[in-house]
């Protein structure tokens, strides 16, 4: 039996289509050549804070708050999400040789869980972190409980669900050049992070992740 939920997306990249940002509108490409892989992209200014009163999206530091409960393990939703996405990108494309296949940074998910419990603290619009330089992807969706310790079906949904797009979140999803991956999900939030190289953590992300694990009830 199908489930219908409502669903809502946003995305920020500026690593296609020349640097932009992508709100309600296509994901263009071919502006000009991709960025040469030795060099870090500027971090991006996403146009998609509209979705929010200005004060409720500017906060970003810090994870506030009783921290959410992970739907399933996290490391378990991230190594389902990425068999999933090497899954799908092989359907439309071959991966070309000189790309790497999809893995899991696991120095990208202390971020993407903090941006999760913040949009889990605001519990309202969806908001993108400026202060990193990742491609970052984001949803809401208002049954995500049925999938709780099911970590195939949960990364299919989110898959799924960023692949329904229009905003730009397809393409992201599908391009074998963003090698570097990590998903966080709340019962309402997801969000993915996704880049071309391995990352880094900040002093301050490994401080506000470490007291999220030490808050959380389930452990990854």
């Amino acid at each position: 039996m199908k489930h219908r939920f409502f669903l809502k997306l946003l995305v920020m990249t500026g690593l296609l289509g020349g640097g932009k940002s992508v709100s309600g509108q296509e994901l263009k490409t071919g502006v000009r050549p991709y960025p040469p892989v030795q060099r870090r992209p500027p971090v991006r200014r996403s146009r998609n804070d509209a979705t929010r009163p200005p004060l409720l999206a500017a906060p970003v530091a810090g994870a506030l708050g009783p921290a959410f409960c992970p739907l399933v393990e996290l490391r378990a939703l991230n190594k389902a999400y990425v068999r999933e996405l090497a899954y799908r990108r092989g359907l439309r494309a071959a991966r070309p040789a000189d790309q790497s296949p999809v893995r899991f940074d696991s120095l990208l998910l202390p971020g993407t869980v903090l941006h999760n419990q913040r949009l889990v603290n605001a519990n309202g619009g969806l908001f993108h972190d400026h202060q990193h330089p990742h491609n970052e992807l984001i949803g809401y969706a208002s049954s995500m409980m049925r999938h709780r310790e099911q970590p195939a079906q949960l990364a299919h949904v989110i898959w799924q669900a960023f692949d329904d797009s229009k905003k730009g979140h397809k393409e992201v999803q599908q391009d074998h050049r963003f090698a570097h991956v990590s998903v966080s999900c709340s019962d309402t939030y997801f969000v993915v992070r996704l880049d071309y190289q391995p990352s880094t953590t900040t002093k301050a992300e490994q401080k506000d992740y470490a007291r999220w694990q030490q808050q959380r009830v389930r452990v990854p």
